[in-house]
């Protein structure tokens, strides 16, 4: 109700185009390691909740998949890479088959609406920031070089961007945040009723306070300084979409800071706040919540921690200090969501 009021009553001009929100989280599932790695994910810990000869014994729910997963391959935008199209028409038929329709359809129309609404929230909360006229990259610089992460966070700057494979691994893994979310959204659904609801209100709070933190701390981002366009000469080229993603978004936050409030269309996500890092709270929470569950669900959760810790370090949009805020904000967010779960049982 504030984000709304900001807008429409402040000096936020402009029209939020929900499908644009859509658009954008659709496109990160265009990723060519979202669907195959869901995939996996998802066939992993069902084997592990249950034995093969268990979901064989559901066949029934089979044929009445088929019809679903064709209808979605014909109204829904598919990936251009035949294995990614492969895995996720495999995924809506497994999951058609296998789950509770019921249950399962209000969950998806609630967190499309819910992508929506914290689109909208996230960009007129992260244009206001820099209403305000101020920001601290001075003190988490200073920050850095104090915990000796600024040597480390230029370091790893330029060795990244001196191999170009490097550099695109950088480029994918800094786009998984949405599929990180719906890969470990249906695993912790499979894991059970108890890890579904305290993976999803563990990712609440994180958003909640990183919210409010951006808006108390705002931040450009290690890409705004020249010490990154010296380390980093080639990055801002055309074939980078982060690099690109970073052009659009330092556009529209000078603009504002400028006192230009008007948008035809207010740009989804079209603002800069770095702290702290969502893109290491996010594979965190997976992470933390795996730790007692184990297996592939584990070992993966951890491996997309590291690598999108990295990436939000060479690509320039994070200092260590919020690679750092954003994991303790999702061990205590994890903390408060198990707790809540265990009082609420």
């Amino acid at each position: 109700m504030t984000v709304f009021l900001w807008h429409w009553l402040g000096p936020v001009h402009g029209q939020f185009i929900p499908s644009s929100a859509l658009t954008i989280f659709w496109g990160e599932f265009g990723n060519p390691l979202a669907w195959p790695l869901t995939l996996c994910l998802m066939l992993a810990v069902a084997l592990k909740k249950h034995p093969a000869t268990y979901w064989i014994s559901r066949e029934k729910n089979l044929v009445g998949a088929v019809p679903v997963t064709v209808a979605f391959a014909l109204f829904f935008p598919l990936p251009n890479s035949l294995l990614s199209t492969v895995a996720l028409l495999l995924v809506v038929f497994l999951v058609a088959a296998y789950s509770d329709m019921q249950k399962s359809i209000p969950l998806i129309t609630s967190a499309i609406v819910g992508v929506v609404l914290v689109s909208y929230a996230f960009t007129v909360l992260k244009l206001s920031v820099f209403m305000l006229g101020r920001e601290f990259d001075i003190p988490l610089k200073q920050i850095d070089a104090l915990l000796g992460f600024e040597t480390l966070r230029n370091w790893l700057i330029e060795e990244a961007h001196g191999s170009k494979g490097q550099i695109v691994l950088a480029e994918i893994s800094y786009q998984m945040i949405f599929p990180i979310v719906g890969m470990f959204a249906i695993a912790s659904y499979i894991q059970g009723k108890e890890q579904y609801e305290t993976y999803v209100t563990s990712l609440f709070l994180v958003y909640a306070v990183g919210t409010f933190l951006y808006i108390l701390i705002p931040a450009w981002g290690p890409f705004m300084q020249r010490e990154f366009a010296d380390l980093a000469p080639n990055w801002f080229s055309d074939s980078w979409r982060v690099a690109e993603l970073q052009k659009f978004i330092s556009f529209n936050s000078l603009k504002v800071r400028a006192g230009d409030y008007y948008f035809t269309e207010i740009p989804v996500y079209g603002f800069v706040a770095a702290m702290p890092s969502l893109h290491v709270a996010t594979p965190a929470v997976a992470f933390l919540l795996n730790i007692r569950y184990g297996g592939v669900a584990l070992g993966l959760s951890a491996l997309l921690l590291l690598t999108s810790a990295w990436a939000a370090i060479v690509t320039g949009m994070h200092y260590g200090v919020d690679l750092l805020v954003g994991f303790l904000l999702a061990m205590v967010s994890t903390k408060l969501a198990t707790l809540k779960n265990r009082l609420s049982s």
